[in-house]
């Protein structure tokens, strides 16, 4: 499951970033492989990427065609129990 996508992200300080590419890639596929959407689950969790990871994320999921920013949810951010 997943694939190594590296946008060369060097920054020590922000690995959110550079895992988001990888994340989005995974997410995505899945969507395809079970053809699914991000309407059909409540909702879609990640872990530690922090705000940028989150926010680049849903910017690449959306530009293919994938609007996760209504249900994605970052465990680093916002865990779901803590609402």
């Amino acid at each position: 499951m997943g694939r190594v996508c590296d946008y060369g992200v060097t920054d020590v300080n922000n690995m959110g970033a550079a895992m988001a590419p990888a994340a989005a890639d995974t997410i995505m596929q899945h969507f395809i492989d079970t053809g699914t959407s991000p309407t059909d689950y409540d909702m879609i969790l990640t872990g530690d990427l922090g705000a940028l990871g989150s926010r680049i994320v849903k910017d690449l999921s959306w530009e293919k065609g994938y609007d996760i920013s209504k249900n994605h949810v970052d465990l680093s951010l916002s865990p779901p129990w803590r609402r």
